[in-house]
C-alpha cells in the first residue's frame, strides 16, 4: 500500500497543470486585440503629443453597471499605475467642469481600450474576466502606448509566425510605423506588461511569438500581466515628460 500510494504521489506530480496565458481576456476583435479607434480612420501614436493626457492625468468616469468588483480591480489598477510609474500617471475621476474629456470605464466583452487622448469621450471596456494586470494594461493603451511586439523594431527581437496565426487574425500582427510609433531610445522589454504571450491568436497551439535566440533575459516572463515593466514606465515618463 505505501509503495502504490509513492507512486500515485510521483505520477501526479509529472502531470502539468494546463497553461493559462494571462494576456488572454485581451485577444479580442479589435485592432491587435483590444486597441479601439475613437472613429473610423482615426489613431493616435507615441509620438503624437496630441494624443497625450495633458498633465498625465486620466480623467475617468465609471459606468454606472459596472460590477462592483471589477469596481474594485479598475481602483487597485489605478494604485498600481500611478505607484509603478512614480506619480508620474495620475487618476481623477471626471467632474461636469470636464464636458465630454474623460475616459468611460464600462462593462464590455473581453478586455480593450481606445489608445490616447482625444478630447472627447473615449472608453476601457471590461468584462468580469479582466484581471488588476489587465486593466493595467489597458490603461496605458489610454495614455497611447501601443504593444510591445508590433514596435517599429520588434524584427530586431521576434520573428512573428504567421502560419499558427488564426486566419483572419493576422493583421492582429502588424507592425507600425517608425512616423506613428517612437521608441524614445528605450529598449525592446519582453519583460512589458504591454507584451503579448508567445501564443497569441495561436491556432494550433504553437507559438506565433518567437523570440530571437538568446534575445530574451534570464527570468524574464513574456506576457507577463503582474506589474509594468522597467520599459514602460521609461517609455510613459519619456511621453509625459515626468
Amino acid at each position: 500500500m505505501l509503495r502504490l500510494l509513492s507512486i500515485c504521489v510521483v505520477v501526479g506530480a509529472a502531470i502539468a497543470a494546463p497553461f493559462i496565458d494571462p494576456a488572454a481576456p485581451e485577444y479580442g476583435n479589435e485592432i491587435e486585440g483590444d486597441m479601439i479607434e475613437p472613429f473610423k480612420g482615426a489613431f493616435s501614436g507615441l509620438l503624437n503629443t496630441a494624443n497625450r493626457w495633458p498633465g498625465g492625468v486620466i480623467v475617468y468616469r465609471l459606468d454606472s453597471s459596472l460590477p462592483s468588483t471589477t469596481r474594485d480591480k479598475v481602483r487597485t489598477a489605478m494604485t498600481n499605475v500611478n505607484r509603478e510609474t512614480g506619480n508620474c500617471i495620475k487618476f481623477r475621476e471626471a467632474t461636469s467642469n470636464d464636458g465630454s474629456r474623460y475616459v468611460l470605464i464600462r462593462p464590455g466583452s473581453g478586455c480593450s481600450a481606445t489608445v490616447g487622448y482625444w478630447g472627447r469621450i473615449t472608453y476601457v471596456n471590461l468584462s468580469t474576466s479582466c484581471s488588476v494586470g489587465n486593466i493595467m494594461h489597458e490603461f496605458q493603451h489610454t495614455l497611447g502606448v501601443y504593444h510591445q511586439q508590433s514596435r517599429p523594431d520588434r524584427d530586431n527581437y521576434v520573428t512573428i509566425a504567421l502560419e499558427n496565426v488564426i486566419s483572419g487574425y493576422e493583421h492582429n500582427f502588424n507592425k507600425q510605423s517608425s512616423s506613428q510609433v517612437g521608441t524614445y531610445n528605450v529598449r525592446y522589454d519582453f519583460g512589458s506588461q504591454m507584451h503579448y504571450g508567445l501564443t497569441a491568436f495561436s491556432k494550433n497551439g504553437q507559438r506565433t511569438i518567437v523570440p530571437k535566440p538568446g534575445a530574451v533575459p534570464d527570468g524574464v516572463v513574456i506576457g507577463q500581466r503582474s506589474r509594468m515593466g522597467t520599459g514602460d514606465v521609461a517609455i510613459l515618463k519619456a511621453m509625459y515628460r515626468c
